[in-house]
């Protein structure tokens, strides 16, 4: 896949995103709260989906060899190129492991790495190297609020005290005192933009991926 059309339909959720978060917000007040609350805890959770699934194709295209928005060429790395292989070799960048001859036979979605995770994708690019690495690890190594929007959206999935407590440790980042729920946070000013955590978290993937895409 040319990554203009990956990164365009990328860029056309995010704005999806961004006038369902408009909703959102417009009918506060207006519903209960664990209404709004859930209507703010499936957006969070569609983002995030959206954000691992661009990446993961990211990811897939580098390997495959693809073509950047500017027109330069991405060579393909050599060898088997179906999604059990590279979703496998991945797999094992993330966990520090040498990938075997036939180690993706049976490899099942579930056992895949969270792509999403900058931390785990820059991990995986470093060791597999595709073409175009450089390029994407510059892009996802040079941001990390959407760290937090994983701390949150796994707080979300996982509701405990835990993980609340690790959401509280977010209080340098935004303005609040003490949260009630997991998703009050994603209408909290950030500190350094003065816009809703939902919106820093919306414009930076949208940012990576631009810039990730746009050249070799």
């Amino acid at each position: 896949m040319h990554l203009s059309k990956l990164y365009n339909k990328f860029d056309s959720r995010c704005r999806s995103y961004s006038n369902r978060k408009d909703e959102i917000i417009a009918l506060r007040g207006t519903i209960n709260e664990w209404k709004f609350n859930h209507l703010t805890e499936v957006l969070i959770s569609d983002i995030w989906q959206s954000w691992c699934h661009f990446s993961r194709e990211l990811f897939f295209n580098s390997c495959r060899g693809s073509t950047a928005r500017n027109g330069e060429i991405i060579a393909p790395l050599s060898g088997d190129h179906s999604w059990e292989r590279l979703a496998y070799i991945g797999k094992q960048a993330s966990q520090n492991r040498n990938p075997t001859p036939n180690g993706h036979i049976s490899f099942a979605i579930r056992k895949e790495p969270t792509w999403g995770d900058l931390d785990v994708f820059t991990k995986i690019l470093s060791k597999v190297k595709p073409d175009n690495h450089q390029t994407l690890l510059t892009s996802y190594g040079s941001f990390s609020s959407l760290k937090h929007l994983q701390i949150v959206r796994n707080s979300c999935a996982h509701k405990n005290v835990e993980t609340m407590a690790v959401i509280s440790g977010l209080s340098s980042s935004y303005s609040f005192g003490k949260l009630g729920n997991s998703t009050d946070i994603a209408w909290k000013n950030s500190l350094d933009s003065g816009i809703y955590a939902l919106e820093l978290w919306l414009h930076e993937m949208n940012l990576i991926a631009d810039l990730a895409t746009s050249t070799r």
